[in-house]
């Protein structure tokens, strides 16, 4: 009976310490359950992020290609006024050379 009696002591004994692992590792799962609700609360900020990030880029890749099309336009005016200018000033020299011709032939 006293032999019974150290074995029902020794399983109440034991029955404490597992109870109390696991309530230590219930709340072990609660901490983890509240960390993996952080860490997806992050996840979903950070590819909010990613995606606010992503069409800045496209915007941003538009506006160079916007601007890369402007400066060609603008090449092809400067290149049209350069040749509008030569014109101009190979008629300006024809006119100078038929005036002095002009000149000379008086």
């Amino acid at each position: 009976n006293l032999h019974l009696h150290h074995d029902c002591k020794c399983i109440t004994d034991r029955n404490g310490e597992l109870a109390c692992h696991l309530a230590m590792a219930e709340s072990r799962c609660r901490e983890l359950d509240n960390f993996s609700s952080t860490v997806m609360a992050k996840l979903k900020e950070f590819s909010v992020l990613t995606r606010t990030l992503e069409e800045q880029k496209v915007d941003s890749d538009q506006r160079v290609v916007n601007l890369l099309v402007r400066v060609k336009e603008t090449e092809e005016i400067l290149q049209s006024v350069w040749v509008r200018m030569r014109d101009i000033e190979s008629e300006r020299n024809s006119q100078v050379k038929a005036r002095k011709q002009a000149e000379q032939a008086l």
